[in-house]
């Protein structure tokens, strides 16, 4: 089963010919999969708001927790692992667009109940890393 997507950015045609586009697009499929198989419940990906995005927003059921991810997809591991690409400002960025989306929610009083998380999931061609909580020792 898909997830419901949100208003997805639109992308040129000369940027659908771009490998790092569908090499993002593939990832956030690879992740979708990922998560479902771990007891996760997709709720909506490509969640837009204003210049934020947030790649996939699910529900842990584990633990009954919120989880907003940023997903990093490289084609290669050489220049490291691609969660130290998320750095403090797309954070930052995450949680704005946290608070936009459940403002916007019309379940938003069910949501707010929840204890909510932010995940990075880095793809590289041979595995799947699923960090959560990155938010430990941000200043709020």
């Amino acid at each position: 089963m898909q997830p419901p997507k949100s208003a997805k950015r639109v992308l040129s045609s000369k940027q659908k010919l771009q490998h790092n586009f569908s090499l993002g697009e593939q990832g956030e499929q690879r992740a979708v999969e990922f998560l479902q198989k771990k007891n996760f419940q997709v709720l909506t990906t490509n969640f837009r708001a204003g210049n934020q995005e947030i790649d996939i927003i699910a529900l842990d059921l584990g633990v009954d927790e919120l989880v907003f991810i940023e997903v990093k997809t490289r084609s290669q591991d050489f220049s490291g692992n691609p969660s130290g690409a998320v750095g403090y400002l797309k954070l930052k960025s995450m949680k704005r667009a946290a608070a936009a989306y459940l403002r916007s929610h019309p379940q938003k009083e069910l949501l707010y109940q929840k204890d909510y998380r932010f995940d990075i999931i880095a793809i590289l061609p041979n595995s799947v890393d699923h960090y959560q909580n990155v938010t430990w020792g941000m200043v709020k």
